[in-house]
């Protein structure tokens, strides 16, 4: 990111990426945002079409191969899943979001990555008996100089405003140091939410052409 960053300083153009992650939320431009924030803690669940999947095994108690079928037809899994189902998806927008959050680059494949491809219906009954949900999440937690990220499969009690996320729905949660804890919501897969992102973006370009400027862009130079 920081090399694409660079270029379209450098050349005083306008970069817009708002459909790169949750789309439907518009998530990119608050967090390109928080420069007066010290954000210490991120956790949501930014991939759509795990999460659509994960709510059919939950609610229907179907298997893998079927939640994946639906989630192809819906429109939300493309044919080669495994960028989405392995987890590499989520990994991804993790990186986008963390470089943001924390103005630093963020090597996307040193992120730890599970999927949900290993997930049966006897884990989604175990959970369901013991009063848990089972998510794929996107964690990042800041501790001094360094950030612990992770994406993986995991156990939420019922009760966790996470685990009420359904279908291809995202959240994002954020812990700041001086604002405190805020939560982003909205549809994270699908045409019409991704198509809202990138129109947005295109109108921005465009009222900085009018007016001879360019967006701001942070310069990820951050040693967190």
């Amino acid at each position: 990111m920081k090399e694409i960053f660079d270029a379209a300083r450098s050349r005083q153009v306008s970069l817009g990426f708002e459909a790169s992650v949750a789309g439907g939320i518009q998530v990119i431009n608050t967090f390109n945002r928080l420069r007066g924030e010290r954000v210490n803690r991120l956790m949501g669940i930014i991939d759509g079409t795990t999460n659509y999947m994960l709510t059919r095994m939950t609610e229907e108690g179907i298997d893998f191969s079927s939640a994946l079928g639906g989630a192809q037809e819906a429109g939300f899994a493309e044919a080669n899943h495994i960028l989405d189902t392995g987890g590499f998806d989520a990994q991804s927008k993790l990186a986008v979001l963390t470089s943001l959050a924390f103005n630093t680059q963020i090597d996307v494949a040193k992120i730890p990555c599970r999927g949900i491809t290993e997930i049966t219906p006897i884990d989604m009954d175990f959970a369901k008996e013991n009063g848990y949900v089972i998510k794929l999440l996107a964690i990042a937690n800041k501790e001094n100089d360094t950030v612990a990220l992770q994406v993986t499969p995991a156990l939420l009690q019922r009760e966790h405003p996470l685990a009420s996320v359904r279908n291809e729905f995202n959240m994002i949660y954020i812990e700041g140091e001086w604002a405190g804890p805020q939560t982003f919501y909205g549809k994270g897969a699908g045409e019409r939410p991704t198509a809202s992102a990138v129109i947005t973006d295109i109108l921005d370009v465009a009222e900085h052409i009018q007016h001879g400027t360019t967006n701001r862009l942070p310069r990820l130079d951050s040693k967190v």
